[in-house]
């Protein structure tokens, strides 16, 4: 029997590509290649060679990658401290950490005698594995090998901060909380989502299919490794310092997540440093980022000659999460969803400090998005507020029933003013007068003109 000549013809064209189809999948889906994924404190041409081959890694995963290649440096622990950590911490913090820290310390979400220069000693010495210095504009290991994997996630900061100026963006939070972790959601969150899909597949389909339960179960797990490993090696450290640093990786690889999967693409994660999240709101809630409700800025009137004899020692806003992390420190029954601050639209903290010395005086005001959350906020407030005085040192009041004189809590409408004032001035506190402001547009258009 004779055989077909163009029907061989056609099955092993059939099998040939069947077979390069088999093939271009496996290439796609495997890890890729690499000699080493850790080097030691190598020759400079050694480390050069790996953070080149680390590069095209990041550029498979993200399809871009920083050009030209920042320097990567094994420094020591000394340098790593003065050199970047408290430079970067001072940056973030408007000049002046210490200050800027004192109103988490007025409301017991860090003991009020924690210095922060001695505690970042001690962090920096033991738990940092590496970072990107966005002011020295370079990678650096302190004291530690240098990992691939570690090295895609700050290669990609690189990446961010020659396309989009990272320390232009960390200007635009003024040193506020709120600002400072929504910010730092979006650049965390898109580096520790590059990083996550580095390990899980190294290669930019296997990227593009990862299930978004995958995702989280990924970052939910970083967030909790971070945890526990402080845990380990700081057992005393503040608790909701682990919270804030959890939650810029954690929340921020999902609010980058919903950003890349409305396009399957990373084109919307790109255009949002154009115009970033401002708020913890927008970062817990990415649809109310999509839609372009952006916080509520408040301003106080008089703020600086609000109290005859007291000046103003520091203010700030704490936002959604922040405020979280307040109800979550003084309230029992507050558990770990932030649904108890969930109605946030915009705050503001102000903390007085008179020269005689006296008791210091707190005012915190904040805006709500119904009268109903205002009024149920309104009663949570009072009740931490009250814990708090009694808690804090500084305001010399040593039981519950004493601090619950000092407090008081007023609701207009949405808006809430809250005091802790040991001298009880309330009436001239709980009258403070503000203006507001708000942010309006879409930050990434209308996907309707867009034809999304």
């Amino acid at each position: 029997m004779q055989e077909n000549p163009r029907k061989n013809s056609w099955v092993k064209v059939t099998l040939q590509v069947y077979s390069a189809a088999i093939s271009l999948a496996v290439a796609l889906v495997s890890p890729v290649a690499t000699a080493q994924d850790v080097v030691p404190d190598a020759d400079a041409t050694a480390l050069r060679k790996f953070t080149e081959d680390t590069s095209k890694d990041l550029e498979r995963v993200r399809g871009r990658t920083a050009k030209p290649l920042p320097p990567v440096k094994v420094i020591g622990r000394k340098e790593y401290l003065e050199e970047y950590v408290l430079k970067s911490v001072d940056f973030m913090w408007g000049g002046d950490f210490e200050r800027s820290l004192d109103i988490f310390r007025a409301l017991g979400m860090i003991p009020a005698d924690l210095k922060t220069k001695p505690f970042l000693e001690k962090y920096g010495s033991r738990m940092t594995a590496a970072a990107y210095d966005f002011l020295g504009k370079r990678v650096v290991f302190p004291e530690t090998d240098v990992n691939r994997e570690v090295l895609v996630h700050e290669l990609c900061h690189a990446m961010q901060d020659q396309r989009h100026d990272i320390a232009k963006l960390m200007r635009t939070t003024h040193g506020e909380l709120d600002g400072i972790l929504a910010m730092g959601a979006l650049i965390e969150g898109e580096a520790t989502n590059v990083q996550i899909r580095y390990r899980l597949g190294r290669s930019r389909l296997l990227g593009i299919i990862i299930p978004y339960g995958t995702l989280r179960k990924h970052a939910r797990a970083e967030a909790e490794k971070l945890r526990r490993r402080i845990m380990r090696w700081m057992p005393d450290v503040p608790a909701n310092l682990i919270r804030a640093q959890a939650f810029v990786y954690d929340e921020g690889v999902l609010f980058v997540e919903r950003l890349r999967r409305r396009k399957l693409h990373w084109v919307d994660v790109d255009a949002a440093f154009a115009r970033p999240p401002r708020s913890t709101t927008q970062i817990l809630h990415p649809k109310k980022y999509l839609d372009g409700e952006w916080p509520v800025t408040i301003d106080v009137t008089g703020k600086q000659t609000l109290l005859a004899g007291y000046r103003l020692v520091t203010e700030n806003t704490l936002g959604e999460f922040g405020t979280w992390l307040f109800l979550s420190t003084h309230l029992k029954e507050v558990g770990p969803s932030t649904e108890a601050a969930a109605g946030w639209r915009g705050d503001r903290v102000l903390l007085y400090r008179a020269a005689s010395g006296a008791k210091p005086v707190l005012v915190w005001i904040s805006i709500w998005e119904t009268p109903e959350r205002a009024e149920a906020m309104s009663k949570d407030l009072r009740t931490a507020l009250v814990h708090c005085a009694a808690r804090v040192p500084w305001y010399g009041l040593d039981t519950h029933k004493r601090g619950e004189t000092a407090v008081r809590v007023r609701r207009t409408g949405d808006r809430v003013v809250a005091v802790i004032d040991p001298a009880r001035r309330f009436e001239r506190l709980l009258g403070t007068t503000w203006t507001t402001t708000q942010a309006k547009g879409k930050p990434l258009g209308d996907r309707k003109k867009q034809g999304k």
